[in-house]
């Protein structure tokens, strides 16, 4: 579905640096904000609304193509007087202007803002998975997907990291992966006396991201 965001210019141009940095669009970069936004995010007063409103009403709007999942997980929230399309463009502009918990932090201001590309092995049953199911309920393409998972890392860098133990067949999946989490995929794959490939670990933020996400099973 597609919906018009009112976005100001400062939005916008961090929007396009950051889509830059992970090589995605700019829709896709859009849409993986919107996953990372928490729930206390959401929150809006009516005295918020209205200024909202007020100060965006008569900006130049940008098409976005939302998910159903996207929609489903923002449509019961209160808006007062604010369509959906207003309401996400708030949540937006929230979280790229006031973004507490880092995650971007620093990424958009290397001097060279761009991607790696990278082959990795991949589990069969995975790959899938996300080039499917997560593909279809968030929008969001595997490049995409790729830099989010190590994104969330990078941001908490709590994760117990554990090999797979799982037998499914592997296979190579091509990728473009920004920098500086190129680097940082780099500088993890030592953990706790146990030497790590950057593939192993980019399974593990993978299916961490899975798990992040919490896909509805509408079998």
């Amino acid at each position: 579905m597609r919906f018009y965001l009112a976005l100001t210019d400062e939005v916008k141009d961090k929007l396009t640096k950051r889509k830059e940095c992970v090589g995605v669009s700019f829709n896709a970069v859009t849409l993986m904000h919107f996953f990372m936004i928490s729930e206390e995010q959401k929150l809006i007063n009516a005295e918020e609304s209205r200024r909202f409103i007020e100060t965006h009403k008569k900006l130049e709007k940008v098409p976005i193509d939302a998910s159903p999942l996207l929609i489903e997980r923002n449509g019961s929230y209160p808006r007062y007087e604010m369509t959906l399309s207003m309401y996400l463009s708030y949540q937006l502009e929230q979280y790229v202007l006031n973004n507490s918990n880092h995650i971007w932090t620093g990424l958009e201001l290397e001097d060279s803002c761009s991607t790696v590309s990278s082959t990795y092995n991949i589990s069969e049953s995975l790959k899938s998975y996300l080039k499917e199911t997560v593909f279809r309920e968030t929008n969001i393409s595997m490049t995409g997907l790729i830099n989010m998972a190590v994104l969330l890392e990078r941001a908490n860098e709590n994760t117990l990291l554990s090999p797979t133990t799982d037998s499914q067949s592997k296979s190579k999946q091509f990728i473009r992966i920004a920098r500086p989490l190129k680097r940082y995929l780099g500088s993890r794959t030592n953990h706790n006396g146990r030497r790590f490939t950057e593939g192993e670990l980019l399974e593990i933020f993978l299916r961490n991201l899975v798990l992040y996400l919490d896909i509805p099973n509408r079998d």
